[in-house]
């Protein structure tokens, strides 16, 4: 069983956000029973969601766990 998940995407389609599409997505993830034994569900969001997160127990202390992206144009060391 893996420690940690990571969860992609919870993006409701513009025309039904804010009909609680994206509450009943996080709560059908949290409380999946193929999560039942992770460790810990992990995601990133834009600050502005960090409180719709919160809700579902989710925490922006991650210790020293940094975010590591690659662009198309990135040149090797």
């Amino acid at each position: 069983m893996p420690e940690i998940a990571v969860l992609t995407s919870v993006e409701p389609a513009r025309l039904h956000r804010g009909a609680g599409l994206g509450a009943a997505l996080m709560d059908a993830v949290v409380s999946h029973p193929r999560l039942a034994d992770v460790r810990s569900i992990e995601l990133v969001c834009q600050p502005e969601l960090v409180p719709f997160y919160r809700r579902w127990g989710f925490t922006d202390e991650v210790g020293r766990s940094l975010l590591m992206r690659r662009t198309a144009d990135a040149r090797l060391a």
